[in-house]
């Protein structure tokens, strides 16, 4: 399933140009994940792991890390205030 992702001000690991820019919160990216992927698995895939999210957005609502996502959901994270 396909899933787009902005995570403004994130340090991602930039495996490519897109992500690179997704973290300097320039644009978002899109993701191919398996089916039953939640929010905390989506972070770890970015290589966010050690990050918590302020909180996590999707479709334009608050949800926890335990949400599972489906396909053609928008998924913005926050990084907590004061922490770059």
């Amino acid at each position: 399933m396909k899933v787009t992702v902005s995570a403004p001000g994130m340090n991602q690991d930039p495996d490519t140009a897109a992500q690179g820019a997704a973290a300097q919160g320039n644009e978002a990216t899109e993701h191919d994940l398996p089916e039953g992927t939640t929010v905390e698995d989506l972070i770890s895939r970015l290589g966010l792991s050690e990050f918590t999210p302020e909180m996590a957005l999707v479709n334009g609502e608050e949800r926890d890390l335990g949400h599972t996502l489906s396909e053609g959901d928008s998924v913005a994270l926050s990084s907590p205030i004061g922490r770059m």
